[in-house]
């Protein structure tokens, strides 16, 4: 189980009743959470489809001493979904296969990306990594671009991707990779996704 956006509550109630918490998003059988958000915890525990409970679940169990079954509490969040146009059950089911396939959603997958990227570097490595991907700092040259391998960037950076971009190679956004971890698909042609193509 995992906590996030400041839900308070007592854990040793919730402990007493053998749920066990954690800060390890690969260990998360449930997300609780007051709303969706695009937090580093919550987009790395996505691919390992935990059920994703309003933060009532946790008040309701603690108050009556019990566990309740996750049917009533399925978090519903309609305005952050139709700002990020997807449906969080719909993200839920294609996490639920590829995890049944044993697969990852961006296995194989490399990326580059350059300094002014605007989100924390780690945070990018560690969603990444929750994908099933690999991604590193540096200013990547044709040799380094296959069909596996992409680059992340922003326009603060154009001069270092332009040529790049010049010889045809796509250059992408943090949202190509935020996006495809908080909806369990890669839009690879999403105009937000692309800076240059």
């Amino acid at each position: 189980m995992s906590l996030t956006r400041g839900l308070i509550f007592l854990p040793q109630a919730l402990v007493k009743l053998g749920v066990k918490f954690t800060q390890k998003p690969h260990e998360c059988t449930h997300l609780v959470t007051m709303g969706l958000a695009r937090t580093e915890k919550f987009l790395c525990a996505l691919p390992q489809a935990p059920f994703v409970l309003d933060g009532k679940w946790l008040l309701a169990c603690a108050s009556a001493k019990k566990i309740f079954a996750e049917k009533d509490y399925f978090l519903h969040d309609p305005d952050v979904e139709l700002k990020h146009n997807f449906k969080l059950s719909e993200a839920l089911q294609r996490a639920a296969e590829l995890k049944r396939k044993k697969k990852q959603l961006l296995k194989g997958h490399f990326f580059y990306f350059t300094p002014n990227v605007p989100i924390d570097h780690k945070m990018l490595k560690n969603v990444l990594h929750a994908l099933g991907a690999e991604g590193k700092e540096v200013i990547p040259t044709m040799r380094n671009i296959s069909d596996t391998r992409h680059v992340i960037s922003s326009m603060k950076d154009e001069e270092l991707w332009r040529p790049l971009a010049n010889s045809g190679v796509t250059i992408y956004s943090q949202e190509l990779v935020l996006g495809a971890a908080f909806t369990q698909f890669v839009d690879w042609d999403g105009p937000d996704k692309i800076l240059s193509r």
